[in-house]
């Protein structure tokens, strides 16, 4: 995994500072993420905030955080 700086989301979150705009970038950012990961057929199972992370750029990161989060998802035919 990726080192992300920048914490967590459900941090970002119990601070309190998160303007309409932040909040508004990550929401995209995280679509954009899940139809990437759907496009390639994976299904993560467990989103919420603690598996959300920042990079130095402020860029948001999904983890997964063990095998089971994870599934595999035949292509529609």
């Amino acid at each position: 995994m990726e080192f992300c700086s920048g914490g967590d989301l459900y941090g970002a979150i119990r601070k309190g500072g998160m303007s309409a705009a932040e909040v508004e970038c990550c929401f995209k950012q995280l679509l954009t993420g899940l139809g990437y990961l759907h496009r390639q057929g994976v299904a993560h199972r467990d989103i919420k905030p603690e598996n959300l992370f920042f990079d130095f750029q402020g860029r948001l990161k999904v983890r997964a955080s063990d095998r089971r989060s994870i599934a595999l998802v035949p292509p529609n035919g």
